[in-house]
């Protein structure tokens, strides 16, 4: 029940707002709060990391695909995928089913630096991002980009600690609902600058359904108010 009451809200939301936002797109979703968790509750998909003998040691870039590491080219804006296979062991596509994302709501990528605390060297830019949804067969459904740059002027240095949040925009909802199955695959491709450590890791997850927080908090109030009748 909870789930058809979803769909038929971002439907709807997509009808309002379908008309004026024509293309598909990622949006950033501010600082992410792991609560101590580091890696242990998200599947990492993508990592680069420029090497030493990287032909554009200006932009680490990389992408994941069925067809294997860095086979799809640039992204526009982008740096050329030539670093991922350094770092190959954390790098690959991963289900919905495997992360138990079964709503558009609640898919959530989690990019994480690794960058050096000193002073004015945590920033780093995300220059392009596309996600891209792959049937079993390995044949793409649905891509999602980036709209625009992303500067991040502090990383929260640390891998497993300086978690930020990327995901679809609600108009983009129904559009994402339709690719959701336990078999399809998810892809990525990512390209960095303004860095000056490494590596960079773009993980997925699920995050609770707006519903379950909605009643969250109302279980919360609840309680409060129970508490406060005892006192009184």
């Amino acid at each position: 029940m909870a789930s058809t009451r979803l769909s038929a809200l971002t439907g709807a939301l997509a009808l309002c707002f379908g008309s004026s936002i024509a293309s598909a797109h990622l949006i950033d979703l501010g600082q992410v709060n792991l609560g101590g968790q580091g890696f242990g509750n998200i599947v990492s998909i993508l990592e680069v990391h420029s090497v030493g003998n990287d032909p554009t040691p200006d932009t680490e870039a990389g992408d994941v695909s069925p067809a294997g590491v860095d086979q799809l080219g640039a992204l526009p804006g982008g740096g050329t995928p030539d670093d991922a296979s350094s770092v190959a062991v954390k790098t690959k596509t991963v289900t919905f089913g495997e992360i138990g994302v079964t709503n558009a709501s609640s898919f959530q990528l989690i990019f994480n630096a690794t960058e050096p605390g000193n002073a004015g060297a945590n920033d780093i830019k995300l220059d392009a991002l596309r996600l891209t949804v792959y049937n079993p067969a390995g044949n793409t459904l649905k891509s999602f980009d980036l709209l625009s740059p992303i500067n991040y002027p502090t990383t929260l240095q640390g891998q497993g600690k300086a978690g930020f949040g990327i995901g679809l925009s609600s108009d983009e909802w129904a559009d994402f609902q339709s690719v959701i199955s336990p078999n399809n695959q998810i892809g990525l491709q990512a390209s960095l600058s303004n860095f000056s450590g490494g590596p960079e890791d773009f993980s997925v997850r699920a995050v609770p359904e707006p519903e379950g927080w909605v009643m969250m908090v109302a279980g919360l109030f609840a309680i409060g108010a129970m508490a406060r009748r005892r006192l009184s």
